[in-house]
């Protein structure tokens, strides 16, 4: 069972609430569809004529750090660089093993992109781990283009990793961008 982060509460991470919702909300954390951390963000979820989960993905607004030089100051296609406010990020895309290959992580980014342009999203951009290979080859089938890479700090892992006997192993994260 998840106990916290964005997958505990996916509606109160990915969904933007109404103004009706926001007037009667009682917390002032809920009431963020003006801000920009709400511009766009969104969950969807595929599921087949029997409501089996084929795959899901969600979108936020960039986590990256403003200073980003690779996500945000790369030229994009007009040559212009980018604000936070015209960049969203692609979380959480995941297919089934039994679904894989069918178009549904396709299908699945299309809808995305389609939101995102709709928002105003100049570029999305992603992370994965280097060993993701499907993962990393759907990516660039749909045109995502590698924008930097970053070494997993692993003693935040250590402890976990250790409980378990293991010894920690040096990760790579990959970063991805599409200009939209």
């Amino acid at each position: 069972m998840c106990e916290g982060g964005d997958m505990y509460d996916i509606f109160d991470s990915y969904m933007t609430k109404t103004s009706d919702e926001d007037q009667n909300s009682n917390s002032t954390s809920d009431a963020i569809s003006s801000s920009d951390e709400a511009k766009c963000k969104h969950f969807w979820v595929a599921v087949n004529e029997d409501s089996k989960v084929l795959g899901c993905v969600g979108v936020i607004m960039s986590t990256y750090n403003s200073s980003e030089t690779a996500i945000y100051h790369s030229a994009n296609e007009s040559g212009d660089s980018l604000a936070p406010h015209d960049v969203c990020e692609l979380v959480r895309m995941s297919v089934s093993e039994d679904a894989r290959g069918l178009g549904v992580g396709t299908k699945l980014y299309k809808v995305l992109e389609d939101f995102a342009r709709e928002k105003g999203m100049k570029r999305i951009v992603l992370s994965t781990l280097e060993d993701m290979l499907q993962a990393v080859g759907l990516y660039k089938k749909l045109g995502f283009r590698l924008m930097m890479k970053s070494d997993v700090d692993m003693n935040f892992y250590r402890h976990a990793v250790e409980e378990q006997g293991l010894e920690p192993e040096p990760v790579v994260v990959v970063h991805y961008g599409l200009d939209i």
